[in-house]
């Protein structure tokens, strides 16, 4: 985990419990992208709920597309 100790020396050795350690090393710990951009998990959480509204959004607005085309008796 850290300079080649194990995440219990490492535990012991800051008075910090083994789950803090780890739930630490998710949250600051960068993510390498394909294109080699590096990301945080904050980042990367932010990037995954805008995907999910603009996906939402995009179903709306096919479905409201439908109900136009419907009234307007559109193909």
């Amino acid at each position: 985990m850290l300079n080649g100790q194990s995440l219990k020396e490492v535990s012991r050795e800051y008075g910090v419990s083994s789950s803090n350690l780890i739930l630490w090393r998710k949250k600051y710990s960068n993510i390498n992208t394909q294109s080699d951009e590096i990301v945080t998990l904050d980042d990367f959480k932010k990037l995954q709920k805008e995907l999910a509204l603009a996906k939402e959004e995009c179903a709306i607005l096919k479905k409201a597309l439908t109900h136009i085309c419907q009234l307007n008796k559109i193909p």
